[in-house]
């Protein structure tokens, strides 16, 4: 099962309904947004993704395989940014 964590030099927090992610190497701030918010902080607990998209299924009106998808997707663009790290073990 694939898992990541958040990149150490990734500053984040919640704030109201969405995360807010500094990215402390390159100062650009990210913003994600209810679903992408939930899968971050489910990110962060380093679950897998096929862990997170079955949770995001449960907490949101959205298909398995769509979730599934969605969470990939979403881990794509992180690790593109390096904000997100393949995690060992």
């Amino acid at each position: 099962m694939e898992t990541y964590k958040i990149a150490p030099h990734a500053a984040w927090r919640r704030v109201e309904d969405e995360i807010v992610v500094l990215d402390l190497n390159t100062s650009v701030y990210y913003s994600l947004s209810e679903s992408g918010a939930r899968a971050w902080e489910l990110l962060a607990e380093s679950l897998p993704v096929e862990k997170i998209a079955e949770r995001l299924t449960e907490e949101y009106e959205v298909s398995a395989k769509a979730a599934e998808r969605d969470v990939r997707d979403l881990v794509g663009e992180l690790r593109q940014e390096k904000l997100l790290l393949a995690s060992r073990g």
